[in-house]
């Protein structure tokens, strides 16, 4: 059985890390699911590192994610990957995906507390999602909305504002196994979608 399963590799921050087992579980019998070996950070760093982390496999559906690393303010002034650096950091990671994805699934930056995050700004996870967005439409690539997902469900977010909390954890692993599902049952599948995994 485990030949027939599809295989899905996972790309993203410290909150990927904490949801791939729910994601596992929910795709237990349809998907090997496997992610980088590290917490992806940001663009920049994905960069660096994306070569080893892909090696020669080859996945049926790759789901990345970044921008919270990217966007925040370490020194309280500019954000530590610039808009325009990330926006060409995406135009040199989604072709290198492609290369290792026979699909491809881009997640949004989640939603934040502001108040309890003083080094980032959710004007700037707006501006990094839109930029993305027009990426991912340009390189007709999925989007997966988690921002809406956590934006319409803050109590999904622990008392830092940012990370996942166990229940939210479970949420969005099983909202990231539904899209991932419908992407791997119907390659043609809508290029935005809600959090219910329907489209919008």
């Amino acid at each position: 059985m485990t030949s027939e399963r599809s295989r899905v590799f996972l790309i993203g921050g410290s909150n990927s890390i904490a949801f791939t087992p729910h994601v596992r579980d929910h795709l237990m019998y349809r998907a090997t699911v496997n992610r980088v070996p590290d917490n992806a950070r940001s663009t920049r760093y994905t960069l660096e590192h994306l070569d080893d982390w892909l090696g020669t496999d080859r996945w049926d559906l790759i789901h990345f994610n970044w921008g919270m690393h990217d966007l925040t303010r370490v020194d309280g002034r500019t954000p530590q990957v610039s808009l325009q650096e990330y926006v060409a950091n995406l135009e040199c990671l989604v072709p290198r995906l492609r290369t290792a994805g026979d699909q491809l699934v881009w997640g949004t930056i989640l939603y934040m507390v502001e108040e309890r995050q003083p080094k980032r700004r959710l004007r700037d996870v707006d501006a990094y999602n839109k930029a993305a967005r027009k990426v991912m439409a340009r390189l007709n690539v999925p989007v997966h909305d988690l921002y809406q997902l956590t934006a319409q469900r803050p109590e999904l977010l622990g008392s830092d504002g940012l990370h996942l909390t166990p229940e939210g954890c479970e949420v969005v692993g099983r909202d990231l196994a539904t899209v991932i599902d419908g992407h791997l049952l119907d390659p043609s599948a809508p290029s935005d979608r809600s959090p219910s995994g329907e489209p919008k």
